[in-house]
């Protein structure tokens, strides 16, 4: 088994965590709409969940077109095999080019997954 199964990955407006650890994510999106660049976007939240066969770390990183890092979230520590879940919540990103930009779920072993976000001009 590898080190961690990825069952979830999102971007959304907000995810909220309740008493009983259920998550409710409000705003699910893949784009940022803009009327110029570069631009800030108020706040975003990236959700994921996984399937760890033992401790780990996890953090997301938010690369641009030409693949430099635009954020990078503070690290979730893992301390035992079996599912974990967290909300990375980043605010006033900036955005310094329109294209697609991608959210990558890092983990100790590597890369546990992506999934675009793509940042566009109103047209």
């Amino acid at each position: 088994m590898p080190a961690a199964e990825l069952l979830a990955l999102v971007v959304c407006d907000a995810a909220v965590v309740d008493e009983a650890g259920k998550v409710t994510l409000h705003g699910l999106f893949d784009c940022i709409w803009t009327s110029g660049f570069p631009t800030r976007h108020a706040q975003l939240a990236i959700f994921w969940k996984a399937r760890f066969a033992g401790e780990g770390a996890v953090r997301a990183v938010i690369e641009g077109p030409g693949g430099q890092a635009v954020a990078v979230t503070d690290r979730v520590d893992v301390e035992r095999p079996g599912l974990a879940q967290a909300i990375h919540v980043v605010a006033n990103l900036d955005f310094p080019l329109p294209g697609e930009y991608l959210v990558r779920l890092i983990g100790d072993q590597g890369q546990l997954g992506v999934t675009p976000l793509e940042v566009r001009m109103r047209q």
